[in-house]
């Protein structure tokens, strides 16, 4: 089983410091939620947390934000 040492709360504090705009955050919260969904839809249930959390951080590991630290908590 897959788990994230970093919170919901840490993780979308990180996406909220990494992008200031409305629209990027909002985006991050709907994919966490989509993410999450597909996990329990899929037989993942125990998973829901961590793909929630990397649905919330996933523009970041494009972007370069969010910290190489942070990455590795996931």
């Amino acid at each position: 089983m897959r788990t994230s040492s970093l919170t919901r709360e840490e993780a979308l504090a990180l996406l909220r410091n990494y992008n200031k705009e409305p629209f990027h955050i909002q985006h991050g919260i709907t994919v966490e939620y989509v993410m999450r969904w597909y996990a329990g839809d899929l037989g993942y249930k125990e998973e829901e947390d961590y793909w929630g959390i990397a649905g919330l951080l996933h523009a970041g590991r494009r972007r370069n934000c969010c910290g190489k630290a942070a990455w590795g908590r996931i």
